[in-house]
């Protein structure tokens, strides 16, 4: 789903009906800036009963690239990821 996707579903919604698109799409685009803005600072955002957005650090590594036929280099990287929260898992019924 993307985030017009999303924004088209809120506004579909009765209890949103007096709200316009545009003022749902900043609110989703806000929403979002926050937590990239918050995770990239190293802070957590937990979700109760959605789940926990945190940032990941990826070690660097060496490749062999077959092209190049030599060792690569490949520096270390964060990841902002989502763990969903177990009450949000569906049971597999």
């Amino acid at each position: 789903m993307t985030k017009k996707e999303i924004v088209d579903s809120l506004y579909n919604r009765k209890e949103l009906s007096n709200l316009k698109k545009s003022d749902i799409s900043l609110v989703v685009n806000l929403f979002l800036e926050t937590v990239l803005q918050e995770v990239t600072k190293g802070n957590k955002i937990d979700l109760r009963g959605f789940g926990i957005f945190s940032l990941q650090e990826k070690k660097g590594r060496q490749i062999f690239s077959p092209i190049a036929q030599k060792n690569i280099d490949v520096p270390p990287r964060f990841n902002v990821v989502f763990k969903s929260s177990k009450t949000n898992q569906s049971t597999g019924d």
